[in-house]
């Protein structure tokens, strides 16, 4: 077996046991298009009615088993009876994911509600606090897993037993997640947003081992966003994210630029530039057209892992729907979010 054949087994061996004993969660790089996976309190605030969204990633094309993700979510608002003028938003969001060799999938949904609360008279500052509920499932194809005391002079073979001590079949469990935001548009050219997010508050168990003291770790999710529109026809829109899950850290931050672009009809189209710090350099472009939102971006891989990934990371495609209908009664807490979010 060749160095560079080897040296490929080994990390998809590591991968794969990185992936059974301490999967995190689901990641997009376009995560401000993913709004419910990034907060729940992001749910209902957007303005509209209605907003469908899916996002699908592809990542590390470069490996015989690439990972696959995908998401889909709808949520909506509508005006609170008791405590004018704040709303509730409720959502619902789907989750898929598979990777690696041994076919780890996972499956989750996750309801979410919120209450929006204008803080100033004209809606130009709201307070946003939420939770959503969860039940997740994970599968594993023991039989497509390879191990290191399974390799003998630099040969797998299968003959040889593993023997650790594993279970077939699925991981099930429900876990809750809360989240808080903040946002302001009572400047004329510039409209700001923060948020703060805790998920799986309960921490719930997590084995494909016989072991119930393992358990998913909280994750700590923090982001800021901005508009700025530098004229009529441009707009900068700066954003960073920060989390953390256990000891796994992980910093975004980048820039859209947005132009009006009208001869196709087009409401706008953007490009940003972004960066997953000591992992990858993402490109995003998209456009609105009539309510509807694509953007498609290109992850390049920049971490240790470029050896043998060949610079290659992931694609990742969204889609967004915001459904509208004609209002008679002047709504003021459509202010409430940033147009691009």
């Amino acid at each position: 077996m060749s160095l560079v054949i080897k040296r490929i087994s080994i990390l998809a061996l590591v991968l794969n046991i990185f992936i059974v004993s301490n999967a995190q969660d689901i990641h997009f790089s376009q995560f401000l298009f993913s709004p419910l996976n990034l907060n729940p309190a992001l749910t209902g605030s957007f303005e509209g009615d209605l907003r469908a969204a899916t996002n699908h990633k592809s990542q590390w094309q470069s490996f015989a088993n690439a990972y696959s993700s995908f998401s889909a979510s709808i949520d909506g608002n509508l005006k609170s009876p008791i405590v004018k003028p704040s709303f509730f938003g409720l959502g619902l969001l789907l989750n898929t994911d598979r990777a690696g060799d041994g076919n780890l999938t996972t499956n989750q949904v996750k309801l979410s509600a919120a209450w929006h609360l204008p803080i100033l008279k004209d809606s130009s500052l709201f307070f946003s606090l939420a939770g959503n509920v969860a039940y997740t499932s994970h599968g594993l194809n023991l039989s497509r897993l390879r191990f290191g005391n399974q390799y003998f002079g630099g040969q797998y073979n299968p003959e040889i037993p593993h023997n650790e001590v594993l279970q077939a079949g699925t991981i099930k469990y429900f876990d809750y997640s809360a989240g808080v935001g903040l946002g302001y548009s009572g400047q004329e050219n510039i409209t700001y947003q923060i948020g703060f997010s805790v998920q799986h508050i309960n921490e719930p168990e997590k084995s494909f081992q016989d072991n119930n003291e393992i358990t998913l770790p909280r994750k700590y999710t923090y982001h800021a966003s901005a508009e700025w529109n530098i004229k009529d026809d441009l707009c900068i829109d700066p954003f960073i994210l920060f989390m953390h899950q256990g000891t796994y850290l992980q910093a975004n931050f980048g820039s859209f630029i947005r132009i009006n672009y009208n001869p196709l009809g087009l409401k706008y189209v953007f490009a940003g530039i972004s960066m997953r710090a000591r992992d990858s350099g993402i490109a995003t472009f998209g456009a609105n057209y009539q309510d509807i939102r694509i953007a498609i971006s290109y992850d390049v891989n920049l971490s240790k892992l470029t050896a043998i990934s060949r610079g290659r990371g992931s694609i990742e495609l969204s889609l967004m729907y915001i459904f509208r209908k004609p209002r008679s009664f002047e709504a003021p807490f459509y202010r409430k979010c940033p147009e691009f979010i």
